[in-house]
């Protein structure tokens, strides 16, 4: 093989595996209900019941997707969530005019507000997402790490 092809199929090689993280990670996590495996602040679990995560289907070249938190199976609250800084960014933002409060707001769109935030990918892997902040709405400067599986 000569010198210049050698050069041409690295760079043909460079180029397939160059892919945006950005969207590999949105394209595992879209379209599907993922379990919360783990929802803790400062490695304590301050929910009853952990949420299911659905995300709905979209183009990954959006820049923001949407999702549900969901708990009791059918109480939900929309949010916007994507991937940012090569995939190591995990950011999910609830939808809604109104913030919360604890006399008018129901538990699951408190909970969104709560844990929204931008979060560092830990881990991802084909079934498991770990996320953690310290940067969320309702526990500033508190380490909470969310884990989700298929």
């Amino acid at each position: 093989m000569t010198p210049k092809k050698v050069i041409y199929s690295v760079f043909l090689i460079a180029m397939f595996c160059s892919c945006d993280k950005n969207e590999n990670n949105a394209i595992r996590l879209m379209n599907g209900q993922w379990n919360m495996a783990e929802l803790t602040v400062n490695e304590i679990q301050l929910v009853d019941e952990l949420p299911k995560i659905r995300t709905y289907g979209g183009e990954i070249y959006d820049q923001l997707l949407q999702g549900a938190w969901v708990i009791h199976y059918s109480d939900s609250s929309k949010f916007f969530w994507q991937f940012s800084d090569k995939g190591k960014t995990f950011k999910l933002s609830r939808i809604s005019d109104d913030l919360p409060n604890q006399t008018t707001t129901s538990l699951v769109d408190q909970q969104t507000y709560e844990y929204s935030g931008s979060y560092k990918v830990l881990r991802r892997a084909k079934d498991e997402f770990v996320f953690e902040s310290s940067e969320t709405i309702g526990f500033s400067g508190q380490k909470v790490k969310m884990i989700l599986r298929k």
